[in-house]
Order: structure tokens, then sequence, then C-alpha cells
């Protein structure tokens, strides 16, 4: 019987050389949860004595999304603050939180806005949950304030939900305001992070901001197809932002930590004036 090869993909995380921002941070604060959810005090044991398995996230698209959030906060300066658009449950915006109470402890000034009705409440529990204090708004993001069709449903087996702005057509949809990014950030005078993932109305809604980006230190964009990058090229480039990451939905790019698969598109963009 032939033994199996394990691919060397699936051993990478062996070997990786990690981002150099990743060893600023201690392993979080509070307790250590196992794969089986028993969470264990990190007084009970040492760094050497590793009772509880710690380890950084796995090498692949999300990784760029933890980068970005740790370099966010390693150069705040006074208060952190971040807006997570389209927050799903708040994975990014609490993660913040805990990266800033281990790395600084400065304030943060958390904001999350969520239209799926279910995702929303969860968002609410997630922060509830790890203590972070947001604020938390219920409304799609569009390129007007108003009200729009926004897909539903299956809520826990889908994160893909958008607005129906007849490019599809959802099964199930619902009338729910909207709000704008500049109205967004028009009540900032720095923001050191935006993770923005709206399928595929992230273009539309940086245009319609544009005149107020300079508020932001970074931006980490999920991207959704061809014209929605080039559109978000033109902008950022256009107003002189640098360029961290940018590849394309649905490819397979080298990285620096090896070759990874984008089923959604990431770019990154830093503003050399705030930075």
């Amino acid at each position: 019987m032939t033994t199996p090869t394990i691919p060397p993909a699936l051993l990478v995380s062996d070997r990786v050389d990690h981002h150099p921002v990743f060893a600023r941070f201690a392993n979080g604060v509070g307790p250590v949860p196992n794969w089986i959810g028993v969470s264990t005090r990190r007084e009970f044991f040492s760094s050497e004595l590793e009772f509880v398995a710690l380890s950084y996230p796995p090498i692949d698209e999300q990784y760029l999304e933890w980068v970005d959030l740790l370099e966010a906060v390693t150069r705040a300066s006074g208060t952190f603050t971040m807006i997570e658009v389209g927050a799903g449950y708040g994975r990014w915006i609490v993660n913040a939180a805990a990266a800033v109470r281990s790395y600084s402890g400065v304030p943060c000034r958390l904001i999350a806005v969520e239209c799926e009705p279910t995702h929303f409440r969860w968002l609410k529990r997630h922060c509830r949950d790890n203590g972070v204090r947001a604020k938390l708004i219920h409304a799609a993001v569009d390129e007007r304030r108003g009200h729009v069709e926004f897909a539903v449903g299956d809520a826990k087996g889908w994160y893909g939900q958008a607005i129906a702005d007849g490019t599809w057509s959802p099964e199930v949809t619902t009338r729910v305001g909207a709000v704008t990014l500049s109205s967004l950030l028009g009540r900032l005078d720095r923001v050191d992070l935006v993770h923005m993932d709206i399928q595929g109305a992230e273009a539309k809604v940086v245009e319609e901001a544009a005149a107020v980006l300079d508020r932001v230190t970074r931006f980490h964009i999920g991207t959704h197809g061809r014209e929605q990058e080039e559109r978000l090229r033109e902008v950022f480039a256009g107003a002189g932002w640098d360029p961290v990451n940018d590849y394309g939905a649905g490819t397979t790019c080298s990285t620096p930590w090896g070759p990874m698969t984008f089923q959604d598109g990431v770019q990154t963009w830093t503003n050399p004036r705030v930075t």
C-alpha cells in the first residue's frame, strides 16, 4: 500500500517566514481557547510550557487581513480608530480590539456596519461576549444615503449578502437603510484602518468618499472582479496612495509567504500623507 505524499503547501506553516509584524505581539491576553473550546488562563503556564496550542494564522488570503490589522495597530498613536464595513459578525473589529489590548492598550474608537439582520445580531453578541465597545450600525453602505433592497438569509452558511442592484437576483431581499462612507469618515479626524468587504459595491462606495479619504491611514478591501479592482486603482493611485497588496479575485498569485489562491481579491492601500 502506497503511503500518500503530503503536498508541500500543507507543510508551509512549519517553514514559513511570517511577516515581522507578528513578532511584535505577545499571544494575546485572557484565557486561551483550545480546539474543543476549553479556555485556560495564561498564568497557568509559561511560553516554554505550551500546554495549550498557540499558533499564527494559516497562510491563506485571510493572512493579509491579519497583517494589515496588526500593522495598523502598531502604527496607531494615542487612539486606535477602525471602521469595518460589511462587518458580518464583527470578526475583524473584535480582533482589532484584542490586538490593541495586547500591544499598547490605547483607547479604541471602533465602528462596524452590517446590514444582514442575523449577522447584525451576531455582531452585537460577539462584541458583548468579548467585552468590546463599538458603535454598531445596522445599515447597508452605498454611494448615496436612503434605502436599498438587500439580500438576506442563510446567515450561517453564506456571507455574500449584498445590495440587490439589478445585476443579480437574490431569492429574498428586504428594504433597509443605507449610509455612505463619507458620512462615516466625516465625523472622524483620523482613521487608522478601514476594513471593507461589501460584495461588489466597493468601487462606487470608495469613489463617493474620494474627498475625505485622506482621513484614513490604511484601507484593506476585499475585491470582486476586474472592473471593481481597476476603479479602485484609479481612485487610490490617482490620489497618490501607496499600494501594498493587489491580488485579483479568482487568481492564484505568488506572495512573500508563498502562493495563495484568492476567492475574493485583496487590495491594501496606505496613505503617505498620514503614515
